[in-house]
């Protein structure tokens, strides 16, 4: 990992997901005309998709402090580069110094805590994206870019001008957390979506079930768990259902208690 001593060495950060490696399209049913959304920020997709299927109120956070800064970057990132400009930088990066000016202009959009979080990054690498972009601050990006583009709808033609203009008008708060310790924050407040992808599997089945109890959800809303190991998932109460997506992958959907 790439060491700052602002940035580096705080307790909860953890390398970056480029992309989220789960099915969207096996779920985004269940983000349609979805108001108001508390989403783990992740790669950050989810929110993007979010907003593109009708979010505008967004509560994001993530234990890895490290997120909130590549959410606020690809936002940027977004709002400043055509779509070929950002499948180029994000999916298809070559050895170019080309690079450095999309990252100038990305700067322009971000605020001064996060452009000095990148900015210190860059800098380590000599102002090249390449390098950092295979450093050991992201996860393994070993990926199919064809794949990448078909679970993300965003990532669509048409649909990335769309997502330009929504983002402007978009509500997004993101705070750095142990969403274990963010729910007593979150219980006042009613989502129409609550996504928790597959926190479940990082803190015992415990401490999970009293935080998710503590999330409200509207009389529509669901509450959707994401399982990479389908067999480990804890048996799904009266209110919720399991759906196999894949050999190995499923989803749970939690509705509101009647």
């Amino acid at each position: 990992m790439i060491k700052s001593s602002n940035y580096m060495t705080h307790p909860h950060q953890d390398r970056i997901y480029l992309f989220t490696n789960e099915l969207f399209s096996a779920y985004e049913k269940y983000f349609e005309n979805k108001p108001k959304v508390l989403s783990v920020i992740g790669s950050g997709d989810q929110i993007f998709n979010a907003i593109l299927k009708g979010s505008n109120q967004i509560e994001a956070f993530d234990i890895n402090v490290l997120a909130k800064y590549y959410f606020y970057f690809k936002k940027a990132a977004i709002e400043v580069l055509s779509k070929d400009e950002f499948i180029n930088m994000f999916l298809e990066p070559e050895m170019s110094s080309i690079y450095y000016r999309y990252i100038e202009r990305i700067m322009n959009n971000l605020d001064d805590s996060t452009k000095s979080f990148w900015d210190y990054l860059i800098q380590k690498c000599n102002k090249n994206w390449y390098l950092l972009y295979f450093s050991p601050l992201f996860h393994s990006n070993a990926f199919y870019v064809e794949d990448i583009i078909y679970t993300n709808p965003y990532l669509h033609s048409s649909e990335y001008l769309k997502l330009k203009g929504l983002l402007k008008d978009a509500q997004i708060e993101v705070k750095d957390g142990d969403i274990l310790k963010l729910a007593d924050e979150y219980h006042q407040k009613n989502f129409d979506l609550i996504y928790l992808s597959n926190i479940w599997s990082y803190v015992s089945w415990n401490e999970y079930s009293k935080m998710q109890k503590k999330l409200n959800l509207t009389d529509n809303g669901y509450l959707i768990a994401y399982s990479f190991r389908e067999k480990n998932y804890p048996f799904p109460d009266i209110n919720s259902e399991k759906k196999k997506i894949s050999r190995d992958e499923s989803l749970i959907v939690y509705t509101k208690k009647k």
